[in-house]
């Protein structure tokens, strides 16, 4: 396993993008929780904004590798 300062830009990219990615689906489980409570109520727009932000980096993970393995044809 490459150490941070060795690795190339687009690995760092995609490192933080999948971090990211349980990050944002860790915060959507809290907000889908916290709705559950009475009393406490969290806009349903701030859920749909983190699921489109973690759909967006997963199509750009996805396609990077789509793109690697034609790449590799």
């Amino acid at each position: 396993m490459k150490k941070w300062k060795d690795l190339t830009l687009t690995e760092k990219i995609k490192k933080v993008s999948k971090y990211t990615t349980n990050f944002i689906g860790m915060i959507m489980f809290i907000i889908t929780g916290l709705n559950a409570i009475e009393g406490i109520n969290i806009p349903i727009q701030v859920y749909k904004i983190l699921g489109v932000i973690q759909g967006g980096i997963g199509i750009y993970l996805v396609g990077g590798k789509l793109w690697s393995m034609e790449k590799d044809k």
